[in-house]
Formats: structure tokens, sequence, C-alpha cells
């Protein structure tokens, strides 16, 4: 390519980062997605799945559906707190198996960084900035 040959990129993103560099430049760049370590949640969400072999009916469904929510919000930039809140609610009301029950408080404990800032070694839950509605 000569110095006069114009370069051009046609560069579709969804969710992730692109670096162009040239010359000798050079590009540090890190890649967080709404603060989630979203290998760290996989994880946590398979170890739920695998102690959930005697979970069966309405209590699977409500594993699936949950598990399915916590994932689906963990890939969005702003993911909905109620949608995650109502996970953890259907996730709380499942009984099962002491092992069950260790990865389901792991992975909860996990989202609620997504619900709760910690201070002081508490989580409190995160202010939101007010909107003002005009009432007719």
């Amino acid at each position: 390519m000569g110095l006069d040959e114009k370069v051009s990129y046609s560069i579709t993103v969804e969710n992730g980062q692109v670096n162009i560099s040239n010359d000798s430049s050079t590009i540090n760049a890190t890649n967080i997605t709404n603060g989630i370590d979203i290998e760290k949640l996989s994880e946590l969400i398979n170890d739920v799945k695998k102690t959930a072999g005697n979970i069966a009916g309405n209590d699977k469904e409500i594993l699936t559906s949950s598990l399915d929510v916590i994932e689906e919000e963990s890939k969005t930039s702003k993911p909905r707190k109620s949608f995650l809140k109502t996970a953890i609610i259907g996730l709380k009301s499942i009984k099962g198996s002491v092992e069950f029950t260790a990865t389901v408080v792991t992975l909860i404990q996990f989202i609620q960084s997504l619900l709760y800032k910690k201070e002081n070694g508490n989580y409190i839950k995160k202010k939101f900035p007010v909107r003002n509605f005009t009432y007719k």
C-alpha cells in the first residue's frame, strides 16, 4: 500500500470492542461488559446445573427459567435488576440437596454485585437516579 492510498474499514460490533492500530502503535485495552466476569458466571451456572440432579417438576422449570434469565441479563449492557431479583427469588424457592443449595448461594452472592454495592462488609442497595414525572 502506498502513502497516497486511502484506508477504510467497515466494522460491525455488538457487545464487543474494536482496536485499530497502525505503524508502530501500542494498544492497551480492557473489555468489561457491565462489570460481570462472564466466564465466572458461566462456571457458577454450570455448577448449579450439575448439582440439580434430583430436582424435577415445577422446581426444575423454575430453575431453568431463572438460570436463563440470569444468563440473558448478564449479557446486556444494562441488566434489568427486577428480572435478576425475580430469578434470585425463584432460585431461593427451590428445595434441593446441600450441594445444590451451596452452589445456588454462591451464584446469588455473585449476582448481588450487580444489585448492591458492598460497604464495610455489608451489601447496601444501589441508589438510582430519581426521575421526575409530570402528571396532567
